[in-house]
Order: C-alpha cells, then structure tokens, then sequence
C-alpha cells in the first residue's frame, strides 16, 4: 500500500476523530435531560463507539506507514515529515482517551438516573453482557450495553504515561530502565520508530544530550539503546559511583534531623551495592561510617558496643539507626508534653534568681507561710530560711 494513500487515511481519521470530539464535548456540555434519558444514552454509546473505531484506525495506518519506512531507502526526509504528523495524531490520540473516560463517566450517570426513576429493569444477557430494558406505555426499547473496552492504543498510553523520566542519573538508571523495558522495549505490539519516539520523549538532561543527534529510524532504536546502557547502565561505573557519593557524605552535625538524613544516605548506597553483589562488611566501611558522626554521638554508640565487643558493619549500622530512632521518639514524646512555664512558675524563678539563697516550694501551707521572716538587717545571722516539709 502506498505511502501517499496511507497518509491520506491518516488525514481522514484525524478530522473525523477532531469533529467525534466536538460532538461527544456537545453531548456532555448537556448535561442529563430527563425527558431524553434513553437518548441520551444511545447517543454516549454511539459516541465512544465512533472514537474507538476511528482511534483504531488511525492507529493502524500510522503503523503500517512505519513499517513502510522502515523497508525504504532514502528515507530521512519522508521520517522527519512523518515524526511531526504523528506528534500530531499522537496528542490527538490522548484527547481521545480523556473524551472516552468522560464518556464512560457521563454513560454511569445516566445509567443511575434511569434506576433512581425506576423506569428500567436491569438483567443479563446469554453472554453476560449487561442490558437494560426500557418500558414506556408507548413503546418499549431494549438497549444492549457492551462493556467499554478500551482500544490498545488506550491502554498504551496510560501505561507510558506512568513510566518514569530519566535525566541521565548513573543510580536510577536501573529504575527506569526496569520500567521502560516492561512497558516500551519487550512491547511486541510497538514499532522500533514508535518505541525510539517514546524513549526520546522520556529522557531529559544529559541523558537526551547523549542520543539527540539520532534520528527516528527503525535501526537507531537499538543504537540509542546501545548508548544508554554503555553509558548510564555499566554496572562498574554505577558501583563506582555509589562508593564515590558515600565517601563524598557531608558529617552529620549532632541534630536529629541531620542525623537521620545521613542514615538514610548510608543505607541507600549500602544496599545498592549490596543488591549489585558487592561485599559490604569490609572494615573499611566502618570507618566510612565513623568519619561522619560527631564525637557526642560516637560516645553514645561505643557505650551500647560494650568495651569487649569489636565492630561490624552490620552492627554499627543497627546501633546507629537504634540510637536515631530513640531520640526521635524522646524529642517527639518532648514535643507532646512541654507547654511552656506558666506564670507562677516564671514569678518563682524571678525570685529565685534575685535571692540565690532563697528556694521557694512550690506547695506551702498557711502555717508555713506564716513561719517565713523576711530578710534584713534585723533578721540576725541567718542568711537563709528553713521551711518546713509538707
């Protein structure tokens, strides 16, 4: 088939699903209308039915296009032409799946309007698709409702769109990759020009940098994979990486806060490696570890070790996590329970340090009261008082 008539039917589908898209915005601005509920529902069924059988379409001519591209030679300037159109058809085809989601939300209202006015009985048909039964003292009208599959284009993009980014970050790599590979790269049903076109559209930063000067071509899919993986996904040059960020760890201070963000840090590169099958319960990492803890908190660590006991990997990063915790949980608790002094407790502390020698109880009885002499010259003595215990 023709390339020219192929993208003649790309065309076609493109102003049909633009003006399908008008209409079903139309039929929605409405709104429910009582007096035309079953209408109403014929024209919502229609409606998706339309924009699935003409997104299907257009799916499939601009598929067929790429396979065609593909095979031919001299094809760069034909392959720059048809990536901008299908960026085009591709937005188009998002507009559709949100039309066909508001459609299918539109349809379950109707469909409750209709049981709330109890004008309708609901059954099964043979195959188990549901029906709904309409009677009116004039006529009766049985509508068979399909369920609304989503075409696979649908599908497709709604899984795309949770694929994660990637800029070029030598520890994620292995995150979006994971991703990208499941959704993307093992897709049978995608072309390598539909696969390299979702791969450039998820990448940024240095990782973009690194495959922007290939074009969209069946052929350059695999070398763009190729220069990804050489580049961010060489597991050397990750483990490298990982021991370069735990030696470059800024010291904690001797807050909580920042105690527990190095923590976290330590353990992140910690069980990469570990994951990537390095041994990471050499002795060297305990001094890796040690170097960035203040003096108050490594005390506090070598009295839970004990004198007798040496160090390991795995011990002092329990220790460490167990004396982080504890002081949260001490600050938290804190928190919870300090109000502040009141203003008996600020008027005592003001005479407290006005008299140095005087320390007031909180709880005196009259009597006791009583028993106070103030302070003088003709007090004799005594500089300070005794009072008695209540």
């Amino acid at each position: 088939m023709a390339v020219s008539y192929l993208k003649g039917l790309c065309t076609r589908y493109n102003n049909l699903l633009a003006k399908e898209l008008d209409k079903s915005g139309d039929i929605i601005a409405q709104g429910i209308q009582d007096e035309s509920v079953t209408t109403q529902l014929k024209q919502v069924l229609s409606a998706e039915r339309r924009l699935k059988d003409f997104a299907a379409k257009l799916e499939d001519s601009m598929k067929e296009i790429s396979l065609i591209l593909e095979e031919k030679e001299d094809k760069e300037g034909e392959i720059v032409k048809f990536t901008k159109a299908s960026e085009i058809y591709f937005k188009l085809l998002d507009g559709v799946t949100q039309r066909l989601d508001e459609l299918k939300i539109f349809e379950e209202e109707i469909q409750d309007k209709i049981t709330d006015t109890k004008k309708n009985r609901i059954g099964h048909g043979p195959q188990g698709g549901a029906f709904i039964t309409i009677t009116d003292t004039n006529a009766r009208t049985d509508i068979t409702v399909s369920t609304v599959t989503t075409p696979r284009i649908t599908e497709e993009k709604s899984t795309f769109n949770n694929l994660v980014s990637y800029n070029g970050d030598k520890l994620k790599w292995t995150e979006f990759w994971d991703s990208f590979e499941a959704a993307v790269h093992t897709n049978q049903s995608l072309t390598k020009i539909e696969k390299l076109n979702y791969l450039k559209s998820k990448l940024f930063g240095t990782a973009n940098s690194a495959i922007s000067g290939l074009t969209l071509s069946h052929e350059n899919y695999d070398v763009a994979i190729s220069i990804l993986k050489e580049r961010f996904g060489n597991v050397q040059s990750v483990v490298n990486k990982h021991y370069s960020d735990l030696i470059n760890l800024q010291s904690a201070s001797n807050q909580t806060t920042h105690l527990r963000r190095l923590y976290d840090d330590l353990e992140r590169h910690l069980r990469s490696l570990d994951a990537m099958h390095q041994d990471v319960t050499q002795d060297v990492f305990i001094s890796m570890i040690t170097s960035k803890l203040p003096k108050e908190v490594l005390i506090q660590l070598e009295i839970q070790k004990g004198n007798n006991e040496r160090w390991t990997v795995g011990k002092l990063r329990q220790f460490f996590n167990t004396y982080i915790t504890a002081r949260e949980a001490a600050e938290s608790q804190s928190k919870e329970t300090h109000t502040g002094p009141s203003s008996e407790e600020k008027q005592q502390s003001k005479i407290q340090s006005n008299n140095s020698n005087f320390q007031p109880r909180k709880h005196l009885s009259a009597e006791a009261l009583m028993t106070i002499k103030p302070f003088g010259k003709n007090s004799g003595s005594g500089n300070s008082m005794v009072l008695p215990i209540l």
